[in-house]
């Protein structure tokens, strides 16, 4: 009998929930992805100043960069989904891959 191949399992993007397809390009991490297109709109958030300092409360939500692991504290800010965390270098990592794809550019 011949074996089955594994399916890949799907992968949707951690920010707008959209699944990967040929048209929707998804950069992933080990528990994460997010899509070419709010890897646009995160951009576009971290170029405007932060409407709040850091407070103990924000170190309460996701801790870390759910893609690269590094702290809040370690980097300053980050960019919130419904059950994600990113962190600016991470967004720019993704964006750079964007450009060099011939992704969706920023705004």
């Amino acid at each position: 009998m011949a074996k089955r191949k594994k399916a890949r399992p799907r992968a949707y993007c951690g920010f707008c929930g959209h699944e990967e397809s040929a048209q929707r390009l998804l950069y992933r991490s080990v528990t994460q992805a997010i899509c070419a297109e709010c890897v646009v709109l995160c951009e576009d958030i971290l170029q405007e100043p932060p409407e709040r300092p850091l407070k103990h409360a924000d170190l309460q939500k996701i801790r870390y960069c759910t893609f690269c692991g590094w702290t809040l504290r370690d980097a300053g800010r980050f960019v919130y989904g419904p059950c994600i965390g990113i962190c600016p270098n991470c967004v720019a990592f993704c964006a750079e891959m964007n450009a060099a794809l011939g992704g969706v550019e920023a705004h």
